[in-house]
């Protein structure tokens, strides 16, 4: 599902990236499951979306785990799992020490338009 070699080559050395500690990961997903995750991203003008429209926040979001399709579903379940938060918890920390969010607060699906802004 993921690119797990991917991952950990990116974050070797997070802790001495500037001007912050931060990584990001090319090729996070496999290109299958890539493909599929943007052909399930409903519509801009969808109802499954809860919109934001406020000083930091021009965005629309869904983490509603009732609307998300098979492969999205599937995702969010394995990122959220304990096998993949130790293992990414191992692999920048060294320990066990983040915890999963079932409740996608602040995850899920987000959109935005021209001009929109992400908090």
């Amino acid at each position: 599902m993921i690119n797990l070699d991917a991952l950990k080559n990116a974050a070797a050395e997070w802790r001495e990236a500037k001007p912050f500690p931060h990584f990001y990961v090319d090729d996070f997903f496999e290109l299958n499951i890539a493909e599929q995750l943007e052909a399930e991203i409903p519509d801009f003008d969808s109802n499954v979306w809860h919109e934001y429209g406020n000083a930091i926040e021009v965005k629309k979001v869904c983490n509603n785990w009732n609307v998300f399709p098979g492969v999205t579903y599937s995702v969010f379940s394995y990122l959220n799992s304990s096998e993949f938060v130790s293992l990414l918890s191992r692999t920048l920390f060294g320990d066990d020490i983040l915890s999963s969010d079932f409740g996608l607060n602040g995850g899920g699906w987000h959109i935005h338009s021209k001009g929109g802004k992400l908090n």
